[in-house]
């Protein structure tokens, strides 16, 4: 059975991120090596089979940016959840969001799927630190893009900055539905 004009990669892709997202709502994922295999792993559940890091060099066309080699990942892996373990309890979580995401995506561990386990890993942060999910419209996606090619070049700012209207605009709207619904 397929939806009318959806692929069937879109439907896994929306069945997984589904699953995901419950886990991460139940706060049953934390930012840790092995739950983010995990995570990775479902959300490529019938998508790609290729599970754990990627085992050959990936780029992306037209990126002037060399992603960590794969000898490598583990290594900057492990440094990565150092990093978050050091810096969670001293940085806000929406700062702390931001930085890691850009880290991990510059990172690249696995061969498909990196943006999306790392948008999964800002909503991990912020829900295990009391704060709702993000959500980041592909309407935005331009801006977001845009704001990760900074942030591969050193200047995270404008990620932190783009993350942090997303969370107010998404809060304002659902705010203001909130009061007609109450009004």
């Amino acid at each position: 059975i397929c939806i009318k004009g959806k692929e069937l990669r879109e439907i896994y892709e929306t069945r997984n991120s589904r699953k995901v997202m419950d886990l991460i709502l139940k706060k049953k994922l934390n930012v840790s090596e092995e739950d983010i295999i995990k995570m990775h792993s479902m959300l490529m559940k019938d998508i790609d089979e290729r599970t754990g890091y990627k085992q050959i060099p990936n780029y992306i066309p037209g990126l002037d940016f060399e992603f960590t080699p794969p000898e490598k990942v583990q290594k900057e892996m492990k440094e990565l959840i150092q990093w978050f373990n050091k810096n969670i309890q001293e940085m806000h979580p929406l700062q702390t969001a931001a930085v890691f995401h850009s880290k991990f995506v510059g990172i690249h561990p696995f061969e498909d799927g990196n943006g999306r386990v790392g948008r999964f890993l800002i909503n991990t942060i912020l829900v295990n630190n009391g704060y709702p999910p993000l959500i980041i419209r592909k309407t935005q996606r331009d801006a977001y893009i845009k704001c990760m090619e900074d942030s591969f070049r050193g200047y995270t700012k404008n990620l932190e900055r783009f993350i942090q209207r997303k969370y107010k605009d998404t809060y304002r709207k659902f705010f203001q539905v909130y009061l007609k619904y109450v009004n």
